[in-house]
């Protein structure tokens, strides 16, 4: 699989896991973009599959935890080659971070690789092993797809497109339910009831477009010209109950709250797909329920008018402070001129 500048939890695999690279070869294309991650003692991403070496900032958190991180080392304004390239390209600034929080192990996934516009969180479930395994198949999957579209213009998708979405749309949806059957496929013994949430960005640089994606409770919001949207509704049964006026009491109060209604490897994974005009200094946030549940929209929107790199930080850290329970993850994407 092409993993490419994604973070991946540790699973049990026999395979070796490669560390990442940081490019230091200077501009080779002419699609301007700059990622950095963050992760946590022992996670060591791997590189592509065809030996290739993405632009990375790396930073190890020794702690295991949400606490100061380890100073970055920064290179700013990367260039590389993209097919999607525009004579005058579109920046993307974008900073990840997946911390353990108060969980004994991390079952969040992330992937930042602007050089594709690909961003994504996904949150397993289904155990301690199984939720690693399926959050990480996720994310890799969903990374293969769309690096294998970028580079091969005889690729075959295995599935039909639906005609009347854009192509990124497609892409999304495609991608997801390649996620989803290969999740599927590995249900079996100890891992039969692992699945995954997932929440995608997929930012088309050409024609100025984001097909954002989701299944379960993973999160996209965007901050634009000061105001905050949830891009994404929540396939879970306190969202159903909300949006049908049928909510028996308050979300805190309600003891079902976490329960989701889809997730991918099982028989309802379909991803909800739209598709978003983008602007210049739109700024995105993926993340999964250990952030988003316990930070008010307010909150949110004052950590992303800062830098992608201090906003991803800093809710990381702000959702900790606030008594998440959960592994914590935040993906930023800032898009310039």
């Amino acid at each position: 699989m092409a993993i490419g500048d994604c973070n991946h939890p540790a699973i049990t695999d026999p395979r070796p896991q490669t560390a990442f690279a940081v490019d230091d070869t200077g501009p080779v294309g002419a699609y301007t973009s700059r990622v950095h991650i963050l992760c946590e003692s022992g996670r060591r991403p791997p590189g592509d599959r065809h030996g290739r070496r993405h632009p990375s900032v790396v930073a190890m958190d020794a702690a295991g935890g949400v606490g100061p991180p380890l100073p970055i080392v920064r290179r700013r304004g990367l260039t590389f080659g993209t097919g999607r390239a525009l004579p005058q390209p579109m920046q993307l600034d974008a900073f990840a971070v997946t911390a353990t929080g108060r969980r004994a192990h991390n079952e969040d996934a992330v992937c930042a690789r602007p050089d594709l516009g690909l961003f994504v969180v996904a949150d397993g479930m289904g155990g301690y092993e199984g939720g690693e395994i399926a959050s990480q198949v996720a994310v890799a999957t969903i990374e293969e797809l769309v690096a294998r579209t970028a580079d091969d213009r005889d690729v075959t998708w295995p599935y039909r497109v639906d005609l009347n979405l854009d192509p990124i749309a497609n892409e999304v949806v495609v991608a997801t339910r390649l996620a989803a059957d290969r999740i599927e496929a590995r249900r079996v013994g100890p891992l039969a009831q692992m699945g995954s949430t997932v929440a995608v960005i997929r930012i088309d640089d050409r024609r100025g477009l984001v097909a954002i994606g989701h299944v379960g409770d993973s999160r996209v919001y965007r901050l634009r010209a000061g105001e905050l949207a949830q891009l994404t509704i929540d396939h879970s049964l306190w969202a159903q109950l909300e949006a049908a006026g049928a909510a028996p009491v308050l979300r805190d109060d309600f003891p079902y709250k976490h329960v989701v209604t889809r997730a991918l490897g099982t028989p309802t994974s379909e991803a909800e797909v739209r598709l978003e005009v983008v602007r210049a200094g739109d700024v995105f946030l993926l993340c999964s329920d250990g952030l988003s549940e316990v930070l008010t929209d307010a909150t949110i929107a004052a950590h992303l008018a800062t830098p992608p790199a201090s906003a991803a930080q800093t809710l990381v850290t702000a959702a900790y402070a606030a008594g998440s329970r959960d592994n914590i993850s935040a993906v930023v994407v800032r898009v310039g001129a």
